[in-house]
């Protein structure tokens, strides 16, 4: 199974130093390219 991550999940959980938690609960991830820059965005 495929999940698709939003920019909610990924920032608390970057801002929590868990990413590696996803790793182990999904086996692939997607995150979608407007996220990914929305992330990026926030980070600067």
């Amino acid at each position: 199974m495929i999940t698709v991550a939003d920019t909610d999940i990924l920032s608390m959980f970057g801002k929590a130093k868990s990413i590696s938690i996803l790793k182990l609960v999904f086996k692939e991830l997607y995150i979608p390219i407007a996220v990914y820059e929305e992330i990026f965005k926030l980070r600067t």
